[in-house]
């Protein structure tokens, strides 16, 4: 499977849409699915909603999220996505929102990875809910989703040490 190599000269917020001209309204987002771009390189994303010009997709492999123009897709790709309806995809917190200038580095990196954690928590389920993996896999899933969730809250502890042994 050749990995479809995308060059995104410009990320903008998908806006509110006043309608749908998508005949599928009972299809809940994330989708899963194999797309295909407009050069037959293929990738495995969630789509996690669309706008009238592009969609909102996390690539599998790794995680990252990003907008990318419906014209880019395989004919298929775009009649599939057209089909969906007209939804903004949720907003993602900025790791940053709670990390100011004044806040020390040990607790920046913290916050960063417990931002990615929850990403990756979202995703894993995502995957379960659109109830594409087999058995094993979603107990799998289930599994590190679990494990991340402790992993939270074992770094949200050590942050409250931090800040009371400096007296922050």
């Amino acid at each position: 499977m050749a990995l479809l190599l995308l060059t995104i000269s410009s990320c903008q917020k998908l806006g509110e849409s006043g309608g749908s001209d998508g005949d599928n309204e009972s299809v809940s987002y994330p989708v899963s699915r194999l797309i295909t771009d407009a050069n037959g390189r293929e990738l495995q994303v969630e789509i996690l909603g669309r706008s009238d010009d592009q969609i909102t997709i996390v690539r599998q492999s790794d995680s990252s999220r990003f907008d990318l123009p419906i014209l880019k897709l395989s004919a298929a790709d775009q009649s599939f996505v057209k089909r969906l309806p007209l939804k903004s995809a949720p907003k993602v917190a900025s790791a940053n929102s709670t990390v100011n200038s004044t806040t020390p580095r040990y607790i920046q990196v913290r916050i960063e990875d417990i931002a990615q954690m929850k990403r990756d928590i979202e995703f894993k389920k995502a995957e379960i809910k659109s109830k594409t993996l087999n058995p094993i896999l979603t107990s799998t899933r289930r599994t590190q989703i679990n494990d991340l969730e402790n992993e939270i809250k074992r770094i949200t502890l050590d942050i409250e040490t931090y800040k009371r042994n400096n007296k922050l």
